[in-house]
């Protein structure tokens, strides 16, 4: 087995950098909207947070296979 590249490493950090930084953006439209905002901006948030979690599953998924492909010494 290999040790991941720095690159590889990077894609799954900014992966789950966009899910922090997502849910934190949620957690302020939720405060803005008990404050009197809009209910949209808490209905736009929740789904970058959909599509956080969808990234960070397909990356995981991915980083798996080539894992098993890797092991199997697949080389495609």
């Amino acid at each position: 087995m290999r040790e991941a590249s720095w690159s590889e490493r990077l894609d799954a950090v900014l992966d789950w950098g966009g899910l922090v930084t997502s849910g934190m953006l949620l957690a302020v439209a939720v405060q803005d909207y008990r404050d009197g905002e809009s209910l949209w901006w808490v209905v736009c948030m929740g789904g970058l947070v959909l599509v956080g979690l969808w990234v960070v599953a397909r990356g995981v998924v991915r980083r798996r296979r080539e894992a098993r492909r890797q092991a199997a010494g697949v080389r495609w």
